[in-house]
């Protein structure tokens, strides 16, 4: 997606994160979304990711660790840590792009601490 004006951030499919920066987490993304500088044209995407990171922080708080690392047949032998750590680092890709007008979700982290340890995730 391409936008026409300065408020609009185009979106090409990856981002990246560097290892030296802090692991990201659920918290950080929140805090992110709280003191952005998103318009009030784009409240309602803001009111919408903050519901979700709600949403797994309240999900994973609750999940077992050994849970949290677990393959499971019913996500085609992946595990939750995994998932949740899929759909974080496209709210990290977000982030990070939104200041400079690209978001890119083609290079994600993939960052095994977030897959593996629910404290991390949520931290």
């Amino acid at each position: 997606m391409r936008g026409n004006s300065k408020n609009l951030v185009t979106i090409i499919g990856a981002s990246t994160w560097r290892k030296s920066e802090a692991a990201p987490s659920i918290l950080n993304m929140v805090s992110f979304l709280l003191n952005s500088e998103i318009k009030n044209t784009q409240m309602n995407l803001r009111q919408a990711c903050f519901g979700i990171l709600t949403h797994l922080t309240d999900l994973v708080t609750q999940i077992d660790e050994h849970d949290f690392t677990r393959p499971a047949e019913s996500l085609s032998k992946s595990t939750i840590g995994q998932h949740i750590r899929h759909t974080l680092e496209f709210f990290l890709c977000l982030e990070h792009g939104y200041s400079n007008g690209v978001v890119n979700y083609d290079k994600r982290a993939h960052d095994k601490l977030i897959e593996s340890d629910k404290y991390i995730a949520i931290s």
